[in-house]
């Protein structure tokens, strides 16, 4: 959070938010903070959210961190229209167990067409791992009768 000047505001945001729908399946992002700050020489503030990422046995890595980043930058430039221009380098995932803070990537174009194709697979295949679920419920129920 060295980047951040210290003009930038840090404001808490509402548990409550829109799911971010991607390719097809519907994504909970949910930042805790955005991060605004003036941009010099333009009107609008420059927007940037805050995300932390709590699992004490998994830390993120480089490629994950980025991954976080670029879907926490896009949620941003999709759910929060009007509230700022949304900037990569104020979007940031805090790894709390590594005690780790990752900006998201400048570069982020591969890894949506990467997060788009993951979802979509996952969307692909839901309707599948469902009804098997669904027979292997029904079967365990009957066998329990």
């Amino acid at each position: 959070m060295a980047k951040l000047p210290a003009t930038a505001k840090l404001i808490g945001i509402s548990d409550s938010q829109p799911k971010f729908s991607l390719g097809g399946v519907s994504v909970s992002v949910r930042p805790t903070n955005s991060v605004k700050l003036a941009q010099i020489g333009k009107k609008e503030l420059g927007l940037g959210l805050i995300k932390p990422y709590l699992c004490k046995t998994l830390p993120l890595t480089t490629e994950t961190s980025s991954l976080h980043g670029a879907l926490l930058h896009w949620y941003a430039e999709e759910c929060f229209k009007g509230a700022g221009e949304p900037r990569a380098e104020f979007c940031f995932v805090v790894d709390v167990f590594a005690q780790k803070i990752f900006a998201a990537p400048g570069n982020f174009s591969q890894r949506r067409k990467l997060l788009a194709a993951s979802c979509q697979e996952i969307a692909d295949r839901w309707q599948s791992i469902r009804a098997r679920l669904v027979a292997d419920e029904a079967a365990r129920q009957k066998g329990l009768r």
